[in-house]
């Protein structure tokens, strides 16, 4: 009798995790006017011709459903808060959008990126993303932001990509231990992700991701501009609903090696970041 209980009671579990075992979906799903919002920290330490430069910032977005489609979703991104402290050739400058006034170079220039929706079309099978209208030029002041196009080199800051970086899918088929892989390239270089199921706990699943960027670029520092070749490992991990493809957390570590063309000469630069971003 107690064996017949034991074996009852091991198929009834079988049975009832069946029941809750969720399908991924195989399309991000969202209603209108639905909002996420972005929480990003992002720690940045680099070596550019023997000087040590660092950054410490955290930003808030807002990504508002504003529009459906049977393909796309219209989703605006509005930067709504950011801190940050950055320290080059034995300069520092901060800034806090919550108490500082914009009198500054770097507050002129962060200023100019606060509470300015910027509307992006995202694909509802892909979760790749296309802003909709044409980016406005720089501002004069944004050229202050020492480190950007260092930085640049962890992660895009653009709004699409800020955007598809808030959704991911797991392709269907995929058990605990699969792994699978992307790849995107452009004229700056050429981005390869390889993905690792680690887990599913109800509808959460967690992946395991590791990178590599290389990258032929031009870079503003210090008003110099200087052509940058580079190559950027990323490791890090982050957790996805299955049943909506919206990212829950996701961290990140990346190294950074390569060289910068100034007068002639290569100069070698490398530089660490760790990113950890939450989403609501």
């Amino acid at each position: 009798m107690y064996m017949k209980k034991t074996i009852l009671s091991v198929f009834s579990l079988l049975f009832t995790g069946l029941l809750f075992a969720q399908t991924p979906t195989t399309k991000i799903v969202l209603n209108n006017d639905e909002k996420i919002t972005v929480e990003n920290t992002l720690n940045f330490e680099a070596t550019v011709m023997g000087m040590a430069i660092s950054n410490n910032s955290t930003t808030l977005n807002s990504l508002v459903v504003k529009n459906t489609t049977d393909q796309h979703y219209t989703i605006t991104n509005t930067m709504t808060k950011i801190k940050t402290d950055m320290n080059a050739m034995g300069q520092n400058e901060s800034y806090n959008s919550e108490t500082d006034n914009a009198s500054s170079d770097i507050g002129k220039a962060m200023s100019e990126r606060l509470n300015k929706p910027e509307e992006v079309m995202l694909d509802k099978n892909t979760g790749n993303a296309t802003v909709v209208a044409s980016k406005e030029k720089k501002k004069s002041g944004e050229d202050a932001v020492p480190m950007e196009g260092l930085m640049n080199l962890v992660g895009d800051n653009s709004a699409d990509a800020m955007v598809s970086g808030a959704f991911e899918l797991v392709p269907q088929g995929k058990k605990v231990g699969d792994k699978w892989s992307d790849s995107s390239s452009s004229k700056e270089g050429k981005v390869v992700r390889n993905y690792t199921l680690k887990s599913i706990d109800g509808n959460i699943a967690t992946i395991g991701l590791d990178a590599k960027i290389t990258a032929n670029t031009k870079i503003d520092f210090q008003e110099m501009e200087m052509e940058l070749k580079s190559t950027t490992v990323t490791t890090g991990e982050f957790t996805t609903d299955i049943v909506t493809g919206k990212v829950k957390k996701k961290t990140t570590n990346s190294n950074i090696e390569g060289s910068v063309q100034l007068m002639g000469q290569d100069v070698p630069i490398s530089a660490t970041a760790v990113t950890s971003t939450v989403y609501n």
